[in-house]
């Protein structure tokens, strides 16, 4: 069998084009899972310096932090597990991780929560949403993906040569949620 001389530079040419742009799918999935791991540890410490932290615990006397996930609830069920793998209480209560699909985030009601992250990349619809109750909530929204700060999110993570948390303090104020000075001047903000 002969090759084509004329098609066969082409040919060669797309398959490394299409191998190179897979490779940074994968490369960009998993600096993005990178991403996400990090902040899931940051998260819980983030809800543990809220100085109204307390008043917004119901009688259930838990600290229920909302994870919100879009389709793989097996990654959400691994992030919420990092997310409670240090930090099994915060000001002495126990700390429970709820998972939340995204579609089902606007049906509820009452969520009696003390913090929500967002686990999935969302749309500007949604997140208007998580902003909003958040703010209602007076609780702590975190976001680990990039530019998510800027659109309204209370806090997320900035990663430079180090990487810290990165506080929206516009939105912090708009939710009337009390982070610790300490932490503030240790963290990035964008105002």
């Amino acid at each position: 069998m002969r090759i084509n001389q004329k098609l066969y530079i082409p040919v060669l040419f797309f398959l490394v084009l299409v191998s190179g742009l897979y490779s940074s799918a994968l490369l960009a999935d998993a600096m993005q899972d990178r991403r996400v791991a990090i902040a899931a540890t940051l998260f819980p410490r983030l809800v543990a310096v809220d100085e109204n932290l307390l008043e917004k615990i119901d009688q259930s006397e838990i600290v229920k932090l909302s994870l919100i996930y879009r389709d793989d609830l097996l990654k959400a069920e691994k992030i919420a597990e990092i997310v409670t793998h240090k930090v099994k209480k915060i000001g002495g209560k126990r700390v429970v991780v709820e998972l939340i699909k995204i579609d089902k985030f606007p049906q509820l009601k009452n969520l009696n929560n003390s913090g929500i992250f967002i686990s999935s990349p969302v749309s500007d619809l949604e997140l208007e949403g998580i902003i909003k109750h958040a703010n209602q909530s007076k609780i702590v929204c975190f976001s680990p993906f990039k530019g998510d700060v800027e659109r309204g999110v209370m806090a997320g993570i900035f990663v430079g040569a180090k990487i810290w948390p990165y506080i929206n303090v516009r939105s912090m104020k708009s939710a009337q949620v009390n982070l610790k000075r300490a932490l503030i001047r240790a963290s990035k903000t964008y105002e």
